[in-house]
């Protein structure tokens, strides 16, 4: 059921959030309104708001790709060969498996931030702009840490100030998301309702409701393609109509960010986007090119350990080559950002995220059990009475 080729959008996606933030550093007008600074912001400013390959570095837009993906891999993981034993598994072991990384990557902001390393700062101060700030209140240091190590991050809404790995903001939507999944494909292999009511929850989550309803909504659409996968197509004009709409989607910058509207834009194009993807064997091949589909692999630890970077190895090169000129200082920035990303996403892989993994998985295993073994004692002590026969009727003498 999983497609090859969603490495490769997932991998795009995630160098798409790097590249968002490290504008929201560097260039923020190419990601806000505002007014221009320097050249650097009107070249920014031209580029959001006349380019056609701005969705390609929309960060907004490329969570909800991942948003959609998300709902589509876990359902399709789960629901071929459903179990009530599975589900359990499943659902135990997926807070676990999101939960070691996150508190990982918050431990090495707030490292970084307490020995002084974050750079981010000044080079707000340098910009004269004030548009950076540390995003966190160091004023009760161990009990933000506490709350940031806490589950408020998944159960919660934290806002991004609230939070030392500010890309966090998304794991209370990709946990809760995740469980509203689990309770579709529970839903569907039970009761087995029409998939016409399915496609009206979704649609009503993604279009009525708020921004963070618009999130969940992209979720079980993504969900329903596992259950009823597009049709491959060889058509290229089936393929390319929807992928051309779906970036244009993403790259719409008519209105503010943070408003509902923007956000329900944003997860519909997402939705056509992977939707093309899917139906497509010709884009699948493309996106199974061995450095997107490495990148797709590596992009979690991408996406939790970058900010941190950013913020302190990232900001500080900036601030050395600044005196060469800011088209200098910037690719120098951009230049060690990555590298030293992809240099430490393997190494957080293999120390952090695998061993979070089998965690998740063992931890599912045991609390599937304990709930089965719980079920056996139940049945036990209270058996099913047997279903009572219907009285014979009685012949007349």
């Amino acid at each position: 059921m999983r497609s090859q080729g969603l490495d490769g959008v997932r991998g795009l996606a995630c160098l798409g959030v790097i590249v968002f933030h490290f504008l929201v550093v560097f260039a923020p007008l190419a990601v806000y309104d505002g007014t221009p600074i320097n050249d650097i912001d009107r070249l920014g400013q031209i580029w959001r708001q006349h380019s056609p390959l701005y969705f390609a570095m929309n960060g907004q837009f490329c969570v909800c790709v991942f948003f959609v993906m998300s709902g589509y891999v876990l359902t399709a993981a789960l629901y071929r060969q459903f179990t009530v034993s599975a589900l359990i598994r499943r659902a135990a072991g997926r807070f676990i498996r999101l939960y070691v990384p996150a508190a990982a990557s918050t431990l090495l902001a707030f490292i970084l931030m307490s020995a002084d390393l974050y750079r981010v700062a000044d080079v707000s101060a340098l910009r004269g702009d004030g548009t950076i700030e540390i995003p966190v209140n160091f004023a009760h240091p161990l009990g933000q840490l506490i709350r940031n190590l806490g589950v408020n991050p998944f159960l919660g809404s934290p806002t991004v100030r609230e939070l030392y790995n500010t890309p966090l903001w998304t794991m209370s939507i990709e946990f809760k998301g995740s469980m509203l999944v689990f309770f579709g494909v529970a839903l569907w292999a039970i009761w087995r309702p029409s998939r016409w009511l399915l496609a009206f929850a979704a649609l009503s989550l993604l279009l009525i409701g708020g921004g963070r309803e618009a999130y969940f909504g992209a979720f079980l659409v993504g969900s329903m393609m596992a259950v009823w996968p597009p049709q491959q197509t060889s058509t290229a004009a089936m393929v390319a109509l929807p992928l051309f709409i779906g970036c244009a989607l993403g790259s719409f910058t008519g209105l503010p960010l943070w408003l509902d509207a923007t956000t329900k834009i944003y997860c519909l194009g997402a939705i056509l986007v992977v939707w093309s993807v899917l139906a497509s064997q010709s884009v699948q091949q493309v996106l199974e090119a061995q450095p997107l589909r490495w990148l797709g692999k590596q992009s979690f630890a991408l996406y939790l350990i970058h900010q941190p970077i950013l913020f302190s190895l990232s900001s500080a090169v900036y601030l050395v080559l600044i005196k060469n000129g800011s088209a200098v200082a910037i690719l120098g920035a951009f230049a060690v950002l990555i590298a030293a990303s992809f240099a430490a996403a393997p190494l957080f892989q293999i120390c952090i995220d695998t061993p979070a993994i089998s965690l998740g998985h063992r931890f599912g295993v045991f609390v599937a059990e304990f709930f089965d073994q719980a079920a056996a004692r139940f049945s036990s002590t209270f058996p099913a009475r047997p279903a009572r026969k219907p009285a014979l009727e009685e012949k007349p003498s």
